[in-house]
């Protein structure tokens, strides 16, 4: 759709402004939560021109997203039934909420983390979240942890390989974050069932 590249360009437009560190934390906030563009559209040039600031870079987008994810946590616990109308025609189905909320039923912690992870839009989880009351402090946990992470994961590539790195994670990173959180979520499992 033509209103979402355009969207996206206007994010992109911060990359080389003098505040392009509070636009990255303004959007990785907005985006747990309601925006549509991710953070990493806006990290990746500002991480290919400093790649040393990487990591500063991805602490500022861990915190705000988390603090965006308790956001969207409030808005499906408080206004979900003013606001699902607008969800369900501009975010996403109402058949893929409802598939969301059966995961939180037995699996809420694997679930935001998978969702903060991998490539899976991370505002539908947090949403769906506050919907069905997810225990706070389970979400917050998972979201630290997945958010952290994918983020600190993105800046130590930059960081260590420098702006060449780029091109690779043009093409690799999010079938990368895939492998790693289904490993990490294989990981929880397999630690649950070898409880003595």
């Amino acid at each position: 759709m033509r209103w979402i590249k355009n969207l996206y360009y206007w994010t992109l437009e911060f990359a080389d402004k003098k505040y392009n560190a509070l636009a990255l934390s303004v959007i990785s906030f907005a985006e747990a939560s309601f925006f549509l563009i991710p953070p990493e559209v806006l990290f990746l040039p500002m991480a290919t021109a400093k790649p040393k600031k990487a990591f500063f870079y991805a602490f500022l987008m861990t915190t705000c997203s988390v603090l965006g994810a308790i956001f969207g946590y409030w808005i499906g616990m408080t206004f979900w039934d003013a606001l699902s109308p607008y969800f369900f025609e501009y975010v996403f189905k109402q058949e893929q909420f409802a598939y969301v909320k059966d995961l939180f039923n037995n699996h809420s912690f694997q679930t935001v983390f998978v969702a903060g992870f991998t490539p899976i839009p991370f505002k539908v989880f947090t949403v769906a979240a506050g919907v069905v009351a997810t225990p706070l402090g389970v979400f917050v946990l998972a979201s630290v942890l997945s958010r952290g992470m994918r983020y600190f994961f993105l800046a130590a590539l930059f960081y260590f390989f420098g702006p060449s790195i780029r091109t690779w994670i043009d093409r690799n990173f999010e079938k990368a974050t895939i492998v790693i959180g289904l490993l990490v979520i294989a990981l929880i499992v397999a630690i649950q069932f070898l409880r003595p």
